[in-house]
């Protein structure tokens, strides 16, 4: 039996909705919803559209206003042609990790493991709190690992690591 159940952080969803406004983040949770219910993917971005105006009790219209508004934050995106929620869930599976998303972990890490301070590749994109222990598969989880540091941290997180 599939669970009927997805997790949710409560802290990171605060921390990543704080700028909306409440109808905003009620779209978005009923996108969330919506994509669990669906197996991770909302394939029919017109009629997921309609649904979720319905759900969300607005206008089309107003739907499509809050749509611009998730997408600007990162919230939601499409991949592969599929209207997916974004920074929150990671529903049901890992997206690649993009070009661009590693080019700036790399910049943000001044192109050195987090670490231990090696410049010396393989490098690898670590999530900061493993997605084992809640870490969620976004860009503000990422960083720069060398691939020794990133496989002796396995699941821990950088506290117990390092102690």
């Amino acid at each position: 039996m599939t669970d009927p159940y997805y997790r949710m952080f409560p802290r990171e969803w605060d921390d990543l909705t704080s700028c909306l406004s409440l109808r905003e983040e009620a779209g978005l949770l009923q996108l969330c919803n919506a994509a669990f219910i669906a197996g991770g993917k909302l394939i029919d971005e017109a009629e997921t559209d309609r649904a979720l105006a319905a759900r969300c009790r607005v206008s089309p219209r107003r739907w499509q206003a809050i749509k611009a508004r998730l997408f600007d934050t990162g919230l939601i995106e499409i991949i592969d042609g599929q209207l997916q929620p974004g920074a929150i869930l990671g529903p049901r599976g890992r997206r690649p990790i993009s070009a661009e998303e590693r080019a700036a972990v790399e910049a943000e890490c001044g192109g050195a493991c987090v670490y231990c301070g090696t410049t010396e590749g393989p490098f690898e994109i670590d999530h900061v709190i493993p997605v084992a222990r809640g870490g969620r598969h976004h860009r503000r989880n990422f960083a720069l690992a060398c691939q020794p540091c990133n496989r002796r941290k396995g699941a821990k997180t950088p506290e117990e690591w390092l102690q």
